[in-house]
C-alpha cells in the first residue's frame, strides 16, 4: 500500500474527525461555566489548619469503619472526636 493510499484511507476514514471539528478549531464561548461567585462546594471549615498524626492501622482501620457507617469522612470523624474532647476538656478545667 502507497504512503498516499494510506492517507486516503485515514482521511476518508469514518473515525476521521469532520474537519471543522479539529482540535484546532476555536468555538465561540458560550456563556456557561466558568467562575462565578458562589458557586462550587461550601466550606466545610471557617479557618482550616493542617495538621499531621500518626495513627496504628487498627484504630484507622475502626474510625473509617464508623466514617463508612456514617457516610462521612475519617477526617470529619476525628474532627468530631477532637471536638467532643476539648468540650470535655472544657468543661474539666
Amino acid at each position: 500500500m502507497e504512503p498516499s493510499d494510506l492517507m486516503d484511507l485515514i482521511i476518508g476514514s469514518r473515525y476521521a474527525p469532520p474537519c471543522d471539528m479539529a482540535p484546532t478549531t476555536r468555538r465561540k464561548p458560550s456563556g456557561r461555566g466558568g467562575w462565578r461567585p458562589g458557586a462550587g462546594r461550601k466550606r466545610e471549615l471557617d479557618n482550616p489548619v493542617r495538621a499531621t498524626t500518626v495513627l496504628e492501622g487498627a484504630d484507622f482501620d475502626r474510625l473509617a469503619a464508623i466514617a463508612a457507617q456514617r457516610s462521612a469522612t475519617v477526617a470529619s470523624v476525628i474532627r468530631d472526636a477532637v471536638r467532643a474532647f476539648l468540650k470535655r476538656h472544657k468543661r474539666s478545667s
